[in-house]
């Protein structure tokens, strides 16, 4: 694994409380900080730094990446994807339980726009060339996640 996506993350972190939405409060922020105990400030600026990778990691999910389409080398990015994508592969029970979740988390959706959107969302995973992009998930959960999607997609029709 390259090292160095993680520590340029880091200090594009400590960079990112230089902007000039940041800077006009970071006198108070670090003078709390620093009141507090004396590596304060130093606790403060990882802190921020993390948050900026953990997001930046987390946002990098929300496209979902579909395996093969770049030349993704950032391998922290890739586990996360597919460790996010994880439960696509998880055993029947198991899914259906997440299944659930998620329906639930919608609740607000009406039955007919849920079917729908969650349909689409199905058939676009089925239509990736592959899901999980490290070979590891690849061989070990890939089928099992496309048989559990094509029988949400069986179950959505039956109560559609």
């Amino acid at each position: 694994m390259d090292i160095s996506s993680p520590i340029l993350a880091f200090v594009a972190g400590i960079l990112s409380i230089l902007s000039p939405c940041v800077l006009p409060i970071l006198p108070i922020v670090l003078g709390t900080a620093a009141s507090s105990h004396r590596q304060g400030p130093l606790a403060l600026a990882a802190g921020l730094s993390l948050s900026f990778v953990a997001v930046g990691l987390i946002l990098a999910t929300a496209g979902h990446v579909t395996p093969g389409a770049t030349n993704n080398d950032d391998v922290d990015t890739t586990l996360l994807l597919d460790a996010d994508l994880a439960i696509l592969g998880a055993e029947p029970a198991a899914y259906q339980s997440y299944v659930n979740g998620v329906r639930a988390e919608y609740a607000h959706v009406d039955d007919e726009a849920w079917l729908t959107g969650r349909s689409v969302v199905l058939h676009r995973f089925l239509e990736r060339p592959r899901l999980f992009a490290t070979q590891y998930m690849h061989d070990m959960y890939e089928h099992r996640a496309r048989a559990n999607i094509q029988a949400e997609l069986a179950s959505l029709r039956r109560d559609g």
